[in-house]
């Protein structure tokens, strides 16, 4: 997969097909009646690639494949603990955000699990549970 450009990172392109998006409802993708009021962006040639959007009509990050959706929630899984929790190692989710983005050497504007690709979510994941072990 190719480094995503702003357009990608947004949902308003499909990285894996480089085409435009659509917004569907979650009856699209979740099937009629499971998770009510919520909307998402959907590649128009791959009903398989999606991002969901918040009630102002903006991506949470760009599209995913479920693999994609799968190590993005596997990340979440494990960074969410570092800031919340009774054993949390942060004391505020932007601190967790700001040392991650030092230690992927990232913008801190694009380490959001939501605009990364696979590449990216593996990377996160061996940093974030190094830094478990560790402390």
């Amino acid at each position: 997969m190719k480094s995503y450009n702003g357009k990608m990172l947004i949902g308003q392109i499909c990285p894996y097909c480089e085409c435009a998006t659509k917004m569907v409802s979650s009856d699209i993708i979740h099937g009629k009646g499971n998770f009510p009021g919520k909307a998402f962006l959907q590649c128009i040639m791959n009903s398989d690639h999606y991002v969901g959007i918040d009630h102002r009509g903006k991506s949470y990050g760009s599209l995913a494949n479920k693999d994609l959706r799968e190590l993005r929630k596997k990340c979440h899984g494990i960074f969410d603990p570092l800031w919340r929790g009774e054993n949390k190692r942060f004391s505020a989710r932007e601190d967790a955000y700001v040392w991650l983005s030092k230690e992927m050497n990232m913008l801190k504007s694009r380490t959001h699990f939501g605009m990364f690709n696979e590449e990216m979510c593996e990377k996160a994941i061996k940093i974030i549970t190094q830094f478990n072990e560790k402390n």
